[in-house]
């Protein structure tokens, strides 16, 4: 036998670290945080200034949106129809939002922001639920910077948007959303149940198994 201490093992690269199923929750996300900002108070503004204040007010209250989602997801397993659902919603309320009234403005911000931080929920869980508990650093980190980039190409997007008319550039940008929605049903993988890896009572065997003979395990 060697002395000394072993070594402990380096973090290894990855195979792989940015998922296909990333490119639709990057349009999600680019439309909620890259768009949306811009856009909705330009098309709320002619309602006045508090009525901006009440519409992004609304949008940001549609995070409630997330634990219902996880619950869902948790539920039904249906995280590629989930992720469509959300990309749907975000598309069709900013697409409705410059031809609706001033009651309706609000609650159709709302609905965006629930689309949004679903999808975003959804997201993560992509990565919780199906990867092993050391790969999901990286692989977060990995995701929270191809978000980033359809948020910047977003904000770029919008200052083109802006531009035109309040309608038309809604009704251009409720695309980028709405592209999501069947690469959502392309590219996000089907969860047809727990893995052993996700599985808590799999932890038991586990931790069983690693102890050495002679010694009580957990």
């Amino acid at each position: 036998m060697t002395g000394g201490r072993r070594r402990a093992p380096s973090v290894s690269r990855i195979r792989r670290p940015v998922e296909p199923w990333s490119v639709p929750f990057a349009l999600i996300n680019g439309s909620a945080v890259g768009l949306v900002p811009i856009l909705l108070p330009i098309a709320a503004a002619r309602y006045g200034i508090g009525h901006v204040g009440l519409v992004m007010g609304a949008f940001y209250l549609g995070a409630i949106g997330a634990p219902v989602v996880g619950i869902l997801a948790d539920r039904y397993r249906a995280h590629r129809l989930l992720a469509a659902a959300c990309a749907a919603v975000s598309a069709v309320s900013m697409w409705l939002f410059p031809l609706a009234g001033p009651p309706l403005q609000p609650l159709l911000a709302l609905a965006n922001g629930a689309g949004f931080a679903g999808a975003v929920t959804v997201a993560n869980l992509l990565i919780v639920e199906r990867r092993p508990r050391p790969e999901w650093n990286q692989r977060l980190g990995w995701l929270e910077t191809v978000l980033s980039l359809g948020q910047g190409a977003s904000l770029f997007l919008a200052a083109w948007l802006s531009g035109l008319g309040t309608r038309e550039g809604l009704l251009i940008a409720a695309v980028v959303p709405g592209a999501a929605v069947p690469l959502s049903l392309l590219l996000v993988p089907r969860m047809a149940g727990r893995t052993a890896a996700t599985r808590p009572e799999a932890a038991v065997p586990a931790a069983r198994a690693a102890v050495p003979a002679g010694q009580p395990g957990p």
